[in-house]
């Protein structure tokens, strides 16, 4: 699926994170939590190309935290007040916030500037979201790296998903190390380049972006509708 048909707009972008994560907060209706969940952010994974990452997400961070309340209020605490449905209701609502991050915060590089500075974001600040962009990307490469050279060690002996698990302690200090050595030479290589002034000059020498005016319509019609349903439950 070509996701440059599913392009939205960088003020859509905008209004469906601060709308949902409002909307979000104040239903706590589990019916239509799970309703927006399935019907309107797992379709915008799809069309945006991003439901594998979405999976990876969910497995690595959403269900440990499951596995973890399960064990802390229904073994240890067995407190009735935060049995099965206290459980659901917040592992509900914490997909569905890291959902809304995950869909409007990962921006195709191409569409990032352009997107960011519709935000409003010039000069120095521009320089400094865009810096945080690529930390991500450094933490993946890196770590990759650091693995990948302890298996060509022989440290591992089985690539398997589980003996990557526990390479976790053996990579952070090398991983931090890493991140802040290559933040500081792209700091010094931007510098060099005077970057702030090709950020400004930016905005001239792009294309139009054709963006999709049905999507765009759809969501912002899905966010006045999300924002307002908290209200008729009272």
């Amino acid at each position: 699926m070509n996701s440059n048909k599913y392009i939205i707009h960088p003020y859509v972008r905008l209004l469906f994170l601060v709308v949902f994560l409002i909307g979000t907060i104040f239903n706590n209706n589990m019916l239509h939590l799970i309703i927006a969940y399935l019907f309107v952010l797992i379709p915008l994974f799809i069309i945006g190309n991003k439901i594998l990452s979405h999976f990876k997400l969910i497995a690595l961070g959403i269900i440990p935290i499951f596995l973890t309340f399960i064990l802390l209020y229904i073994f240890i605490y067995k407190n009735p007040e935060y049995g099965w449905d206290f459980i659901f209701n917040k592992i509900i609502k914490l997909t569905i916030y890291t959902s809304i991050f995950q869909l409007a915060l990962i921006i195709p590089a191409k569409h990032l500037i352009s997107t960011l500075t519709k935000w409003g974001l010039k000069g120095e600040t521009l320089l400094i979201v865009l810096s945080a962009f690529t930390v991500p990307n450094d933490i993946v490469s890196k770590s990759e790296k650091i693995i990948e050279a302890r298996f060509s060690r022989g440290f591992i002996k089985k690539r398997t998903f589980l003996n990557k698990f526990k390479q976790l302690p053996f990579v952070m200090i090398p991983l931090i190390i890493g991140v802040i050595r290559t933040s500081h030479e792209r700091a010094d290589s931007w510098e060099q380049k005077n970057i702030i002034s090709l950020l400004n000059n930016y905005k001239s020498a792009t294309q139009k972006i054709n963006y999709n005016h049905f999507l765009n319509i759809t969501l912002i019609i899905i966010c006045i509708i999300w924002l307002i349903l908290p209200l008729t439950l009272k």
